[in-house]
């Protein structure tokens, strides 16, 4: 019997320090999510398919004073100070990700006075707000 104990005890322990060291390498990969907009950005939501999200941090967003959320499929950005991400293009925030190659959809994008701006994704990570044409 004792031997059983300690040999269930090794397989338990065995797992779960498997559990941590994998829980641990698991890094993600780097998503940059970048935007060309004439119009200043107060707040954005879109989701996030064919990977999971583990973080977002950095890029006008963060510049900006932003708070960026982030659930295993959805980013949140605002400001609870009413600022917002000047009219401009370049990387708007950098998303860590587990898994296949990140596709941006349902995107919601807010103007002042909390308008919605007229937006859309190009090539799964690029936002683009207002006249696209008058853009470039």
């Amino acid at each position: 019997m004792k031997y059983l104990l300690s040999v269930l005890c090794l397989f338990l322990l065995s797992c779960y320090s498997s559990n941590i060291s994998n829980a641990e390498n698991e890094v993600g990969d780097i998503v940059y999510i970048y935007y060309n907009s004439n119009e200043d950005i107060y707040g954005f939501q879109f989701n996030v398919s064919d990977a999971n999200v583990t973080s977002a941090s950095g890029g006008a967003a963060a510049s900006s004073g932003f708070t960026v959320s982030t659930s295993e499929s959805v980013v949140l950005g605002f400001s609870f100070t009413g600022s917002y991400i000047p009219a401009g293009s370049g990387l708007l925030t950098t998303l860590t990700v587990v898994g296949g190659e990140p596709c941006l959809s349902e995107l919601v994008l807010a103007g002042a006075g909390g308008a919605t701006l007229t937006s859309f994704i190009e090539d799964c990570t690029t936002i683009i707000v207002g006249d696209y044409n008058m853009m470039n």
